[in-house]
């Protein structure tokens, strides 16, 4: 574990434009997919008060997010 003095990138730097479209997209994306699946989620669980369903909601969603993601990503600096 590194000293909290320590940076620690996240991702290697991808050297791009400040208005980088790409970006743009996939962080759009990466916040409407957690949204709608913490909406849903709540949802379910406010409607059943069951949370191993309401967790499978909010999962399903987002691997369903991800993989638009990947789509939208493909053949970018970023896949």
């Amino acid at each position: 574990m590194p000293h909290s003095d320590q940076q620690v990138p996240y991702t290697s730097p991808v050297k791009r434009k400040a208005g980088d479209t790409d970006a743009i997209l996939a962080a759009n994306l990466l916040l409407a997919t957690w949204t709608v699946a913490l909406i849903q989620a709540h949802q379910s669980f406010r409607q059943k008060q069951h949370t191993a369903e309401a967790k499978a909601v909010f999962l399903a969603i987002v691997d369903k997010g991800s993989v638009g993601i990947k789509a939208a990503m493909a053949e970018t600096v970023y896949a």
